[in-house]
């Protein structure tokens, strides 16, 4: 699977899409 970015990064707008890969990795 992709390297996922670390989770402050879904913090940042504009990187929504980041968030929600963030959010179903929990």
């Amino acid at each position: 699977p992709p390297a996922r970015t670390p989770p402050a990064a879904a913090w940042i707008p504009g990187n929504s899409l980041i968030e929600i890969d963030v959010i179903a990795a929990l």
